[in-house]
């Protein structure tokens, strides 16, 4: 279900489960997502380019939501 997803489906998934978003400061392309009190971070590194599987895990890990 979660895998095989680039940065912009994961977006939009983390979203549909209340997730916010913001800008990680420094330019690095990445954005921090906030769920209640957990944070993560989400690379955004192109729309062609799928995210590895370990990677989703440990965000939604980080997020509590696995």
């Amino acid at each position: 279900m979660w895998c095989s997803l680039n940065a912009q489906e994961l977006r939009k998934l983390l979203a549909a489960q209340g997730c916010t978003f913001e800008n990680k400061k420094g330019g690095s392309g990445h954005i921090v997502v906030k769920h209640g009190d957990r944070r993560s971070e989400l690379p955004m590194h192109g729309s062609r380019k799928e995210l590895g599987k370990g990677l989703v895990s440990r965000i939604l890990k980080d997020l509590g939501l696995k």
